[in-house]
């Protein structure tokens, strides 16, 4: 994703919801369809995980999170999920948190163990859903996985070096706010949230040169942990598999999973 350009995008533009969708039809991996745009990794009737792409709630998932999607369901035994929940400027965020909450709840209805995992646009998903489960008496997720999450659309960083920057960030969070039900901002930009308690074990990822990383670092301390920050690292910098520091990071990702999977702890 060229995020240089991001900012530039006319999300009304003709031809803009036909550039989205033929997006969609270029990705290329080995996925049981479900539906016109779900993904299904793996099989287990125990383990599940509900991945929340990326993408500034403007694009559909990535090749790289469909990868990662698949090795986290080869090498964690487990089912994983990759809703492609819709999108700005067709959708509001009242409508795309909705959709992602829904497919939480059947999920937790049917797997005893659910890790919610959310990157970049996808942890302000993860994050809210996990909030409003707590709020409105929903059982919660096992585990939590926040992958340099956006979670704060008063973040106004400036940092040169940056891959997603700061005009893009305030582009992204106007375009999914705009006309959002003031009693849910909480939990659309759930930094706003006042109340942190009772949520899940959770991980927390920073990439050290991404203007989202003090706000990851703000909400692994309201979580009472400690994120992980990869130095160097941009936003997005997993996409690119061949560095050694990215499949170090997944592996400890990996390891953080399987520990949820294995704990004995119940959710509430």
């Amino acid at each position: 994703m060229n995020t240089d350009k991001l900012p530039e995008i006319d999300p009304t533009a003709p031809g803009m919801k036909n550039a989205l969708r033929m997006l969609r039809r270029t990705v290329q991996l080995e996925a049981q369809r479900v539906k016109e745009q779900d993904y299904i990794f793996g099989e287990s009737e125990e383990r599940a995980m509900l991945y929340l792409h990326g993408g500034g709630f403007y694009l559909p998932a990535q090749a790289f999170s469909l990868r990662l999607a698949e090795r986290y369901a080869k090498e964690l035994d487990c089912a994983v999920f990759v809703p492609e929940y819709p999108l700005v400027p067709d959708a509001g965020a009242d409508e795309i948190f909705g959709f992602c909450l829904r497919e939480y709840i059947k999920l937790r209805e049917k797997y005893p163990k659910l890790i919610v995992y959310g990157e970049s646009a996808g942890g302000a998903l993860a994050l809210g859903i996990a909030l409003r489960a707590r709020d409105e008496g929903i059982s919660a997720p096992d585990g939590l996985m926040l992958i340099y999450p956006a979670l704060d659309d008063r973040t106004d960083n400036e940092m040169p070096e940056a891959a997603w920057t700061a005009r893009a960030n305030r582009l992204m969070w106007d375009s999914y706010l705009r006309n959002a039900p003031q009693e849910m901002v909480k939990y659309l930009a759930p930094m706003r949230h006042e109340d942190f308690s009772g949520l899940p074990v959770t991980y927390v990822e920073a990439a050290e040169l991404d203007i989202l990383c003090t706000e990851a670092l703000q909400c692994a301390h309201r979580l009472g942990t400690e994120a992980n920050i990869i130095r160097g690292a941009k936003h997005m910098f997993d996409a690119e598999a061949p560095l050694s520091f990215a499949q170090e990071t997944i592996d400890k990702r990996i390891a953080f999973e399987e520990n949820i999977y294995i704990s004995d702890k119940k959710t509430p």
